[in-house]
């Protein structure tokens, strides 16, 4: 996904890990341009590569627009290289299934995800996900699939834009990802028929579905079904919330914890660590 008439190309971390050459085809285009790694945030996925040779890219860059203002049930377009058919690309069409999901992949918690039923496969990992005005809103990067490889019919899932936009000035300078803290959870937005139907007393919230063993959570004492509400000065409402709020403080800092349990307002301290290699 052309960002520019620098030559930055979007797309995602895994796309390009452990790549020695990059070759970029451009659409209309049947020879590739070489391109060099300038920026990659393995924990959100995302990369930018560059163009050696920039000539012609004149009113070729993509429109970026806005996921916040999309809603459930609008249209999209996914674009990408599925399963790397010759031809040109694969363009399928769908809607906005869900909005602010997060999924574990390879070990990574990508949250605030758009979940699409418009088809992605392999291949699509990196192209956009456009709206109806033919604007970016989201970046293809993984399908849901079932043991054994077979895909989950109708459940893809794109990086929303509005998550990538503050990344982009460090990726395509090439500076280093700061380092993020790890909590150890995993968690999704309380809901309020999850609220009425495990009778839970916060309002809004992250509700912890899983404490790594070991992890600066378990050592803190958080459990499965507390209901996150406060991180450090941050009032968590979501799980993307919580997640944008771990990872804005530094391993080694210690935050305090708001949090419900047996609907009662506690509070811990938690000394953040560092994520796994891999995960």
């Amino acid at each position: 996904m052309l960002l520019s008439t620098d030559g930055d190309v979007l797309t995602n971390a895994h796309v390009v890990a452990g790549a020695v050459t990059i070759r970029v085809t451009l659409f209309g285009e049947t020879e590739a341009r070489l391109a060099d790694v300038r920026g990659v945030d393995e924990q959100a996925d995302l990369a930018v590569v560059r163009l050696r040779d920039t000539g012609d890219l004149a009113g070729r860059p993509v429109t970026l627009g806005s996921s916040e203002e999309i809603q459930v049930g609008d249209a999209v377009v996914a674009v990408g290289n599925a399963v790397a058919l010759p031809g040109g690309p694969t363009v399928t069409q769908g809607i906005v299934s869900a909005k602010d999901r997060t999924i574990d992949v390879g070990g990574i918690q990508l949250s605030g995800l758009l979940q699409t039923d418009a088809a992605i496969n392999t291949g699509n990992s990196g192209g956009p996900l456009v709206n109806a005005d033919g604007e970016v809103i989201g970046i293809n990067t993984v399908v849901i699939q079932r043991s054994g490889g077979a895909a989950v019919q109708n459940i893809g899932f794109a990086i929303a834009i509005d998550t990538v936009k503050p990344l982009l000035d460090r990726l395509r300078s090439g500076a280093p990802a700061a380092p993020q803290g790890f909590l150890g959870v995993s968690t999704v937005t309380l809901t309020p028929e999850i609220r009425e139907r495990f009778s839970l007393a916060p309002e809004a919230g992250a509700i912890i579905i899983d404490v790594v063993p070991g992890s600066p959570a378990a050592l803190a004492g958080l459990e499965r079904n507390d209901v996150v509400t406060r991180l450090g000065d941050e009032e968590i409402a979501t799980n993307a919330d919580l997640t944008d709020a771990v990872r804005s403080h530094a391993p080694g800092e210690s935050v305090e914890v708001e949090f419900s349990r047996d609907r009662e307002s506690r509070t811990t301290t938690v000394e953040l660590g560092t994520r796994p290699a891999g995960g």
